[in-house]
């Protein structure tokens, strides 16, 4: 019985070596990670142009949606 108790135990702790826990890291899909093999790769800038009338005025402002600000403030359509 003794000798069956022990080899169980071994049998147990051999196993948990080989399927024990593996180191797992975490992956970044951001849009400004580099990809795999570490190369980097230049993106342009999306840009939204918005319209509006202010006082009678046509007017259009310029929106950088990669970096989230505006490029230029409201300007006169010609």
């Amino acid at each position: 019985m003794k000798k069956r108790s022990l080899l169980i135990a071994f049998s147990l702790l051999l196993t948990l070596t080989f399927l024990g826990p593996v180191p797992a890291f975490a992956a970044d899909h951001s849009p400004r990670s580099p990809q795999s093999g570490g190369v980097s790769t230049l993106r342009a800038d999306e840009y939204v142009t918005y319209y509006r009338v202010y006082h009678g005025v046509c007017q259009y402002r310029i929106w950088n949606a990669t970096d989230g600000v505006w490029v230029t403030p409201w300007l006169n359509c010609e």
